[in-house]
This record gives structure tokens, C-alpha cells and sequence, in this order.
């Protein structure tokens, strides 16, 4: 019987139990709307965001680089900072392919200031740090040369 390779971010026990073990296909139930494991366990790497002139986007892993398989995508209805704000997330649950690296990054679905207090942005040569009313703060803005050239 042919034996299967794990990817770094699968773990198996002495008795057999293995983490993240991935499904054929994905499925879809409760707040869960996209899963490609059986039981996630998630540790706290960290992934950065990786995106293109289109609308595509997905996470690289701050490790060792490399692009992240999404495990599975969770929805929470009622997640936010207060009462007034309560307007959803949305859980992105990553494994590194390379390293093993896993974690988690989440997109508050909310129309409130501050929403995107503190992160950061590069648009074409400058980076951008936001501020209290989702706008760069005015001295967080760092043009870079252009590295293409």
C-alpha cells in the first residue's frame, strides 16, 4: 500500500491522529464557507497578504516566503469591536506548504471608523499607514524609488 506524504503543516501522532488532514473536495456548513481539512489546528505564524493589479489576492507565509494553501474560510455574523459594529468577519485559516507555518488572518466586515487603524498599504512606489478615519496618515506615507528600473 502506497504510503502518503504530509504536507510540513500536517502532524502525525504516535497513535496515528493527524492534524489537518486534507478532504478530497471542500464543503460547505454553518459558518463555514470553504473547508479542505477534517480538524483544523492552527498555530499563530503569521501571513502577509500578496496581491496583484487585478482582483486577486492571497497570503504568503512571513517565514519563508512562499504562497499559503487557504485550509478553510470561516464567516462570523456577529464579530466586531461593539454592539454597533457588530457586521461579520471573515477568518482566513492558512498552512504553509514549505515550512509548516499556520494561522490566521480575518477582514471585519464593518462600515466604522478606524476599521483599518494601524495597517499598512503599497500602492504603486509608496507605502501607506492608516490612520483614525481610514485614510494614510499624513507623515506614514514613504515613496520608494522604483526598483523595476
Amino acid at each position: 500500500m502506497k504510503e502518503k506524504t504530509l504536507k510540513p503543516y500536517q502532524h502525525q501522532f504516535s497513535d496515528g491522529y493527524t492534524t489537518n488532514v486534507l478532504t478530497k473536495s471542500y464543503y460547505q456548513k454553518n459558518t463555514v464557507i470553504f473547508n479542505k481539512v477534517r480538524e483544523i489546528c492552527i498555530n499563530g505564524d503569521n501571513f502577509v497578504p500578496t496581491w496583484d493589479s487585478t482582483d486577486h489576492f492571497n497570503f504568503a507565509c512571513s517565514k519563508c516566503k512562499s504562497a499559503s494553501d487557504i485550509l478553510r474560510v470561516e464567516v462570523y455574523p456577529d464579530r466586531g469591536f461593539d454592539e454597533v459594529s457588530k457586521s461579520g468577519a471573515i477568518y482566513f485559516y492558512l498552512g504553509c506548504p514549505k515550512c509548516g507555518a499556520t494561522g490566521q488572518r480575518k477582514i471585519y466586515l464593518e462600515l466604522e471608523k478606524r476599521k483599518v487603524y494601524c495597517h499598512k498599504a503599497i500602492i504603486g512606489n509608496t507605502l501607506y499607514v492608516y490612520g483614525e478615519n481610514n485614510e494614510p496618515a499624513e507623515s506614514c506615507i514613504i515613496t520608494f524609488e522604483d526598483l523595476n528600473k
